[in-house]
């Protein structure tokens, strides 16, 4: 099974996030994904102005472990919970403190630990917004009840063992801490400003209790001497870098191993050589037999010569020229092999891109984009270049298993950020002018001038076959909006 996520990732780009899950119990699971991109015309986006390399420069590929699904519950409250499981993990470390394995595992853990926190802050937030919307203060109060609860039992654990880690060990606690306190105000301040923006009267005990939270975060790091507080004594773009680099090295846990090469490039150098073959055979054969019909050193055999070795060089590149065309049929452009931390080989993903005329697209593609269309007119009208963008993902169940170990972890996260700046240099000025009529006069307003970019995704899994269509609302100044494309 494949889920789909289509968000704008900044002012240019769109990120397209899907994720694999429910791995079969095969050898391996395969998965097709088929990306279309609709055009407008007048982009002057085409096969002779928006080359291939132009496409892998623009799109962003990034193949990691999905987050393990755990709620702030399971962190806290459950037998099996994980901070009892990170308590397990920091004993073993400070019994065995000259393992390298017991190091690594205390490592691993650390911040797997951190990076679930992080994401079950935010989806029990986001997932909660609509009820504290509604002034439902008591969703709200357990929320910060499980979050402190967290933060209480893991910053006893650090406490407590302090002067039993190492330097390096005690580090790695202490960088899990900031970013957990980081997060918990990141995702309060996100609540914060979403209900700020509601059109519908908020109780104001829920902002300040909102403000609350992140208040006394942010007197926590400080007291720990830690270097993500924001003030006015601190210089923004250091505190924003060192955020960043926190949040990547937490989630460095999440990130795999990829080694990109051409596709099919043995298999492309076979056939070169065999047209060399060929041709160099036929040259070779033409100047034997004029060799003994005219003799050695005869006009007739020169000439017959030059014009072998120059048909020799014509065969070499037509037959060159149509094998590598029909191989490009068979192989992608690229093959992408994923490995583990521990440089197991648990996947393949190849991809593959290129101009399509809607002839060649599928029915259902074609009725999908012709849905909600704005004149009852086909694809001859409207006035598009269509790109298909295609992967093919092999993942291995067995070696898989053997990568990052946690019981929840059963799915990768596949991102690929496409950036459309290269798209927006044929656009018109973002505003245009138009007019009304009231009381008798002719006013002139301005109205912004939008451009939109088709996604459909058709998602071949062992299940069947899915789809699902997007909208891309951009203009010169950038992406406004992306609207999700009800296909029923």
């Amino acid at each position: 099974m494949i889920k789909d996520i289509v968000k704008i990732h900044d002012k240019f780009s769109v990120e397209i996030k899907l994720i694999y899950e429910s791995f079969s119990q095969k050898r391996k699971t395969k998965y097709d994904v088929h990306t279309y991109l609709f055009i407008p015309d007048g982009l002057n986006i085409n096969e002779q102005t928006y080359s291939k390399s132009d496409f892998y420069s623009d799109a962003k590929v990034n193949i990691r472990y999905n987050t393990p699904e755990y709620t702030l519950f399971d962190i806290v409250k459950d037998e099996n919970s994980l901070i009892k499981k990170l308590e397990i993990n920091i004993k073993d470390v400070i019994s065995d403190n000259k393992s390298r394995n017991s190091k690594a595992i205390f490592v691993t853990q650390c911040k797997l630990f951190g990076s679930i926190f992080s994401s079950a802050v935010r989806k029990t937030i986001r997932n909660s917004r609509k009820n504290i919307s509604k002034d439902d203060t008591k969703e709200l109060e357990e929320i910060i009840h499980l979050i402190n609860d967290i933060r209480k039992k893991y910053r006893l654990l650090l406490d407590k063992n302090k002067n039993k880690l190492d330097a390096e060990e005690l580090r790695i606690l202490l960088f899990v801490d900031e970013f957990m306190s980081n997060m918990v105000e990141y995702n309060f301040i996100i609540l914060y400003n979403y209900l700020k923006n509601k059109r519908t009267k908020i109780d104001a005990k829920i902002f300040s209790t909102i403000v609350s939270i992140v208040e006394q975060e942010q007197k926590y790091r400080i007291a720990q001497l830690y270097k993500t507080v924001p003030s006015n004594l601190v210089d923004n773009e250091k505190l924003l870098h060192t955020r960043s680099q926190l949040k990547k090295y937490i989630d460095s846990i999440l990130f795999l191993k990829k080694e990109r090469k051409k596709d099919g490039a043995i298999a492309e150098q076979t056939l070169f050589a065999i047209v060399a073959g060929f041709a160099m055979v036929f040259s070779t054969s033409v100047a034997f037999y004029y060799q003994q019909k005219y003799g050695n050193f005869t006009l007739p055999f020169l000439v017959a010569l030059v014009l072998s070795y120059m048909l020799k060089d014509r065969i070499k590149s037509i037959f060159g020229y149509f094998f590598v065309s029909k191989a490009n049929s068979i192989f992608y452009d690229y093959k992408l092999n994923i490995y583990s931390t521990k440089n197991h080989k648990i996947g393949v993903v190849k991809e593959n891109f290129g101009f399509v005329v809607n002839s060649k697209l599928s029915k259902e593609i074609k009725h999908i984009r012709l849905k909600q269309k704005l004149f009852e007119k086909g694809f001859e009208e409207l006035g598009e270049y269509i790109i298909q963008y295609k992967k093919r993902v092999n993942i291995f169940e067995k070696k898989f298993k053997k990568g990052l170990k946690n019981e929840n972890l059963n799915s990768l996260a596949d991102i690929t950020r496409i950036n459309f700046h290269r798209m927006i240099q044929q656009m018109d000025n973002p505003q245009k002018k138009y007019y009304l009529i009231k009381d008798g006069e002719i006013i002139e307003k301005k109205g912004d001038r939008v451009y939109y970019i088709n996604i459909i995704q058709e998602f071949y899994t062992e299940v069947g076959v899915e789809y699902n269509r997007f909208r891309v609302v951009l203009n010169r100044e950038g992406i406004k909006r992306i609207e999700r494309i009800n296909l029923h």
